[in-house]
């Protein structure tokens, strides 16, 4: 019928809702909010958006469990007097032989509930590492992946993550638009002229956030590889605002 279809963020919506929330009056907030200035409209993902989302997000609920289960094994070992390397490799080692020694002081119930932990945090190990291989493998096929891979910091998890999110970016205006919008920039509560400014804000695309800061401690942590002007950068930033 010549319309333009928009999706409204709801957090911007929810400011123009006067009264209870109803259907009627979610659609007056919606009409009141849809033609104001500077509202970015909600991108549509495409299918291979949608599939990189899919795969990223079963990808952490398993690292979540997987380290549920590998920290239910380090507590069960402590309750013997056996400590457990926090690292996941060493301990995959360090558990089979604990569960091997008899010297140790873990009772039969102990070896036996330690031994069933062990075998889904193997299983969990598969899995990871085959959504991992199929995170990458179809991020290879977005032309952007190649050149997301030449940043500093980006690697295909980063990079699938990424494409995944913002897609091909063109709905901000700009980088720090970007940088604003993933929870990046320092957080403003001003009043009275006086525009203090706090950190990221908390609550805003933890997942993403995560994922690029994980980037730039390994850009910092490795600095001396990398162009002698950006190293310089880096580390006249670390002296000045701290390595964090």
């Amino acid at each position: 019928m010549g319309h333009t279809a928009m999706l409204i963020p709801p957090q911007h919506v929810k400011a123009f809702r006067r009264v209870h929330k109803s259907d009627q009056h979610d659609a007056l907030a919606i009409a009141e909010a849809a033609p104001r200035p500077n509202l970015h409209p909600v991108p549509v993902k495409s299918l291979e958006q949608q599939d990189l989302q899919i795969l990223g997000r079963a990808r952490e609920q398993l690292i979540t469990r997987r380290t549920a289960v590998a920290n239910q094994l380090r507590g069960i070992a402590g309750e013997y007097g056996v400590e457990l390397p926090p690292s996941l490799s060493a301990l995959r080692l360090a558990a089979s032989t604990m569960i091997a020694n008899e010297q140790t002081l873990l009772t039969a119930i102990a070896r036996q509930v330690l031994q069933g932990l062990r075998e889904p945090l193997r299983a969990l190990d598969t899995r990871i590492t085959a959504l991992t291989q199929s995170l990458a493998a179809l991020a290879k096929t977005q032309p952007a992946d190649a050149r997301l891979l030449t940043i500093p910091g980006f690697g295909p998890i980063i990079s699938a993550a990424f494409l995944a999110a913002v897609g091909t970016g063109q709905q901000f205006k700009s980088g720090r638009h970007l940088a604003a919008w993933l929870g990046l920039v320092p957080r403003q509560h001003g009043t009275g002229g006086v525009c203090p400014t706090a950190w990221h804000h908390q609550k805003w695309r933890p997942q993403w956030r995560a994922l690029l800061m994980h980037g730039a401690r390994a850009v910092t942590r490795w600095a001396d590889k990398h162009t002698p002007a950006q190293n310089q950068w880096v580390l006249q930033l670390q002296a000045r605002r701290g390595k964090n």
